[in-house]
């Protein structure tokens, strides 16, 4: 459910709430008061959004993968989580300055935020982002699309880099006895997004990612994903969109005792009025090595059927 409005012609302020029905939980998913100066810059302060890649500036209802946030290796109860610092749902309490320069060719976002544990003497966690369009331009705004359904202007080609530090963020297990010990945290990342129209409506992605992790008790120290798609013609209400991901992680530089995971999505979609309404089919192969505890490797299988429906 969102609440948005436009308060003054240079401020606007919104209020975005999730509901959960399984769990019954209904929790405040942004609330923020935007400041828009003009359009190379904009200051937007509250709980929102952290910039630092695509995947989570998109949000899961615009990507493609339905198991959209790269980075997630879990098989039963082994779980290594290989993603930037964010709080609940890819948000944080602090501000943001963004805009489009360059005709919207380049877009950037700096921002700040709390702990997100609402420890106020904690470091706070620096984050930022910036995309060059090297063909056409992406969209204007604070958010950023990981795929545009065919309905872009023309052919877009982006290279975008992001980054995150915190003192002490970098956090290992704790002792039975005394504080957890700690290390700085420090993240980067790049991407290449490419989509281009094919005609009769078809069209294909790709999206190459890569990140690298410093801090001494983070899961991993690299991690590397490639996603491709295809968009049929309409065929019927809507176009068939297979796609294909792959993801791999490393905890050092390699070895043979290195701690490696690698995940594999085979998706296929039917979409509706782009991501209005799809129904998808997806199959996923993950393969945990040399993982704390086991001496075997964890894999897994999983099958997913799923239905996403959006009304704006």
């Amino acid at each position: 459910m969102n609440f948005s409005g436009q308060i003054h012609k240079n401020a606007r302020v919104a209020t975005n709430i999730q509901a959960n029905g399984l769990a019954g939980t209904v929790s405040i998913l942004d609330a923020w008061i935007g400041l828009d100066f003009i359009d190379e810059a904009h200051l937007w302060v509250g709980q929102l959004l952290i910039p630092v890649d695509r995947a989570n500036k998109a949000g899961p209802f615009f990507s493609i993968p339905w198991n959209f946030f790269p980075g997630l290796f879990v098989v039963g109860g082994t779980r290594v989580i290989v993603t930037p610092l964010e709080g609940s749902s890819g948000r944080g309490t602090g501000g943001v300055l963004w805009g489009d320069l360059l005709g919207g060719k380049l877009k950037y976002w700096l921002g700040a935020f709390l702990d997100p544990t609402s420890n106020l003497a904690a470091h706070p966690l620096y984050s930022g982002r910036a995309t060059y369009s090297i063909l056409g331009k992406e969209r204007g705004g604070f958010g950023q699309a990981a795929c545009f359904y065919g309905a872009s202007e023309g052919d877009v080609l982006s290279l975008s880099a992001g980054g995150q530090y915190r003192k002490e963020g970098s956090v290992g297990p704790a002792p039975a006895m005394g504080a957890a010990p700690t290390d700085d945290f420090a993240e980067v990342n790049a991407d290449l997004f490419g989509e281009f129209k094919l005609g009769g409506e078809a069209f294909v992605n790709g999206e190459i990612d890569y990140y690298h992790y410093s801090g001494d008790f983070n899961p991993a120290k690299d991690q590397f994903s490639v996603m491709a798609a295809y968009a049929s013609p309409v065929i019927g209400w809507g176009q068939i969109q297979p796609m294909l991901r792959y993801q791999f992680a490393t905890g050092d530089s390699g070895g043979p005792d290195a701690r490696t995971e690698a995940a594999i999505d085979a998706q296929v979609g039917y979409i509706i009025r782009q991501q209005r309404f799809r129904v998808i089919a997806n199959y996923q192969y993950m393969k945990l090595k040399n993982q704390p505890g086991t001496t075997e490797d964890v894999t897994g299988n999983k099958i997913q059927i799923a239905v996403q429906a959006q009304f704006f």
